[in-house]
């Protein structure tokens, strides 16, 4: 019966993480979706009432993020039990940012002409498609957590996935940050909120990934140490 209601929690989580990842796209792109990043709820508020909701936000994603993942933190709980606790604060977070973000509609560049819209676009598609390749590439069941809760379900040992080079972790120590940022960025209107959004989650990837690289080289060792040496973090 625990292990039943453990691979639920875990799905469960799964789900509402999903689910808040796939809002988001259609919330930065400002198409689709009830609620955007330039258009919320209520009336417009000004600038400084709108970033006096919205940093406490990513503070929060980015607190939330910072956490977690840590080696320390993982060890208070079982890997099935601490992937389920992941995605779902993760869900739970997105989705409250969606709900309570106040939009800064003005335009800080607006791209008119054809052929740079059109690039913008595809840059970010390539993002999409590099997120996707690097989640593939690292081992998707991995990556969710699904092989630490099946493992639960079925009674048998969890055995971590060893660190892999595989397709885009070739050329970059982080290829779905690059793909995240890309998509961010990649964007012929920006808006002062989608700049702030996009500018926050930047300053975060660069701090969060130092913490990361450490703990990825005390858990592989001197296969990480090498591959480090080898590889540029981003490109």
């Amino acid at each position: 019966m625990i292990r039943v209601a453990a691979f639920l929690f875990w799905l469960g989580s799964a789900m509402l993480s999903l689910i808040s990842l796939a809002y988001l796209g259609g919330w930065i792109l400002n198409q689709r979706v009830p609620v955007t990043i330039d258009q919320g709820f209520s009336v417009y508020v000004p600038t400084a009432e709108a970033l006096r909701i919205d940093i406490p936000l990513l503070l929060l994603f980015g607190l939330q993020h910072s956490i977690l993942p840590r080696a320390w933190f993982k060890r208070m709980l079982a890997p099935d039990l601490h992937r389920g606790a992941y995605l779902l604060t993760t869900g739970l977070v997105l989705l409250n940012l969606y709900r309570r973000w106040e939009p800064l509609p003005d335009y800080v560049w607006y791209v008119r002409d054809p052929l740079p819209r059109i690039l913008c676009h595809v840059l970010a598609a390539a993002g999409v498609v590099l997120v996707a390749w690097s989640v593939q590439a690292s081992g998707a069941a991995e990556f969710l957590g699904a092989r630490a809760a099946i493992a639960r379900l079925r009674g048998v040992r969890y055995v971590p996935l060893e660190f892999r080079e595989r397709g885009p972790y070739r050329w970059s120590r982080h290829p779905m940050m690059v793909g995240t940022l890309l998509f961010f960025w990649a964007a012929p209107e920006m808006s002062q909120g989608r700049l702030l959004f996009a500018g926050f989650m930047t300053a975060y990837v660069l701090l969060a990934l130092v913490f990361e690289e450490r703990d990825l080289t005390a858990v592989h060792g001197s296969a990480y140490a090498e591959y480090r040496r080898r590889v540029r973090r981003f490109l």
